[in-house]
């Protein structure tokens, strides 16, 4: 027993495995992957995934645009201000120096969260770092929730899709309201409650700065009187899949 304390204490590899990601420590920021941020590192931006390619992730603090900064490369000048969510989405201060020909460049301060930034390519890194297959991180977030080919993979592995029959239950908020299903038309908390839709389309994917993804959904409904109907909503599926607001296979 004291031998394997001893071996616990003395090898560097298995200290450094227990150390809680992400952190920051030594002015060097380690993601959720073990991906490592430092002084001097040459990084690059991606694209902003808002409308018309504004940044989501990266608020640019130094009046330079999404636009005139997107698909450049950098340096990183400093670190500060480190900082994890309650979700544990890392954010971190950086002052970075992009070049811009005849040998110069202008200083950028920007403000990241960090893993969702890499998670979405605002902030490009080796593809080993992109939260695919990495050991240091659990199944619900390597399995992004994500919206391909008119369809959307949940955390769970259940898929959304167009012609699919869906169950509902019921609100989880006050007095039975709906918290993670925001109904736009055709139809009321009492009357989704319980019911069936059957999915005609879904657009306007998602994912907002706590890592919440949600997609709105076209569908027929059945009512629980036998009557049906048209409606939209806006679903916060992950969420609402979570507290049974969305009924699914186990």
């Amino acid at each position: 027993m004291i031998r394997l304390l001893i071996l616990f204490l003395f090898n560097p590899l298995i200290s450094s495995a227990q150390k809680p990601l992400p952190r920051f420590e030594n002015d060097t920021l380690y993601t959720t992957t073990g991906f490592r941020i430092y002084k001097g590192q040459a990084l690059e931006f991606g694209k902003g995934i808002r409308k018309e390619g504004f940044f989501k992730y990266i608020n640019v603090k130094s009046g330079h645009s999404s636009s005139s900064l997107s698909g450049r490369k950098f340096t990183v000048r400093l670190l500060k201000n480190f900082g994890v969510s309650q979700l544990n989405n890392s954010y971190v201060e950086m002052v970075c120096s992009v070049p811009y020909g005849n040998k110069k460049s202008f200083g950028v301060l920007m403000h990241i969260a960090i893993d969702s930034a890499i998670r979405f390519t605002e902030l490009i890194v080796p593809v080993e770092d992109r939260f695919l297959d990495d050991p240091l991180i659990s199944v619900s977030q390597k399995n992004i929730p994500r919206f391909e080919n008119d369809t959307v993979y949940t955390l769970s592995g259940f898929k959304i899709c167009n012609g699919q029959v869906i169950k509902m239950g019921n609100g989880s908020g006050k007095k039975a309201v709906f918290k993670h299903i925001a109904i736009e038309e055709g139809a009321t908390n009492a009357s989704l409650a319980n019911s069936s839709i059957t999915v005609k389309e879904l657009c306007c994917f998602s994912v907002n700065e706590f890592n919440v993804a949600s997609v709105k959904i076209f569908a027929g409904i059945s009512f629980k009187d036998g009557t049906h109907g048209v409606m939209k909503m806006r679903l916060a599926f992950d969420n609402a899949i979570a507290v049974t607001e969305l009924i699914v296979p186990d």
